[in-house]
């Protein structure tokens, strides 16, 4: 499943990313693959991505 999302540190992207997580083996067991698009650079990401695990405790896979 392609989703988007229109930037890295925004309030609804990152709930919307936990939400995923949540539902994360939900997915695999339907052979579904989860794959996020932005216009984000690398670096955003990596840094959104410990952001999030820090603050929520949660990994995005």
């Amino acid at each position: 499943m392609l989703f988007s999302h229109p930037a890295d540190f925004t309030p609804v992207c990152t709930t919307e990313f936990l939400a995923f997580t949540e539902r994360y083996e939900d997915f695999k067991k339907l052979g579904v693959e989860l794959i996020g698009l932005s216009v984000d650079s690398i670096y955003s990401h990596i840094a959104w991505m410990r952001d999030i695990k820090e603050h929520y405790g949660v990994e995005i896979p």
